[in-house]
């Protein structure tokens, strides 16, 4: 990506693009998320987040039946809306901070989710909690961390780079960068999960042979939805030139690149979206403008 005068040396890091090695402690239980619950024996952990900070999400963990090599695999494969078989039978546990103050079993009750269970008083290990269909959340300790505007502030400069390696440093540690679009200022809806191991190579080919140019404004936007920013671009190819919103959110006690939006002011040829390299993997009769 074309450096902009406000552009900073990126990180060191290395970018993890296969899900993350189990923690070593004890299946169905996270000390810092503050649960514990008996798993079917089938279910391992794939992938454990922690949210520094001060907000309302803490973190998750993300279980699945597939094993590490089936993971592995699925991690080298684009995807779309349509999630994958391990992806309909996993099971994520998110834990949020009581930000209000606000009694467990009081807090379940509000839940929609819930509205068609009941939530009584209960204890776990000397803490207030709620008895639903199944257990419900503890408290847990929250993470400092530096400021979230400044952090992501620091991720937006970075990816200013024209470097596809300095890229990588700055993407999501998951293994899929999920990406939509706009026609004419309207979402069409739909959105493809771009495999990373896929698309850093293709940009870093698009890059060398100088057919594709990147602007990224580093000023923070802030995304009206919550839990994140994002950045503005252009990507320029010789016939034309595109819009993207690149978003940050902040993943493992870093602000990481997770998405992009496509703003396209028409659609191609037969009227589908025109996403090219490195987005999607060329194929004979890919839509074009």
């Amino acid at each position: 990506m074309r450096a902009s005068p406000a552009a900073t040396a990126a990180p060191t890091a290395t970018p993890r693009i296969s899900p993350s090695p189990s923690p070593a402690r004890a299946p169905g239980e996270n000390p810092i998320l503050g649960y514990r619950i008996t798993l079917p024996g089938t279910y391992r952990l794939s992938r454990s987040t922690i949210v520094p900070g001060s907000g309302g999400l803490l973190g998750s963990d993300a279980y699945t039946f597939a094993t590490e090599a089936e993971e592995r695999a699925e991690c080298l494969e684009d995807r779309g809306d349509i999630p994958s078989p391990s992806d309909a039978a996993s099971l994520l546990v998110t834990a949020y901070r009581n930000v209000g103050g606000v009694p467990p079993v009081e807090r379940a009750r509000s839940r929609p989710w819930n509205i068609h269970r009941a939530a009584e008083p209960a204890m776990i290990d000397g803490n207030p909690a709620a008895k639903l269909v199944r257990p419900g959340e503890t408290e847990a300790t929250p993470v400092p961390s530096r400021p979230p505007r400044e952090a992501a502030a620091e991720t937006a400069r970075s990816l200013a780079a024209k470097d596809a390696d300095a890229v990588a440093r700055l993407i999501t540690p998951g293994c899929w960068l999920g990406f939509g679009a706009t026609v004419g200022g309207v979402n069409t809806g739909g959105a493809v999960n771009r495999a990373v191991a896929s698309f850093i190579p293709a940009l870093r080919e698009r890059f060398a042979s100088n057919d594709l140019a990147v602007n990224v404004d580093p000023t923070l936007q802030v995304d009206a939805r919550g839990g994140g920013f994002f950045v503005r671009s252009e990507w320029i190819e010789s016939d034309r030139t595109t819009p993207l919103d690149l978003w940050l959110n902040e993943t493992d006690g870093a602000w990481r690149w997770t998405g992009a939006m496509h703003d396209y002011d028409r659609l191609g040829p037969g009227g589908c979206i025109p996403y090219r390299s490195p987005w999607i993997t060329p194929a004979p009769g890919s839509c074009s403008p």
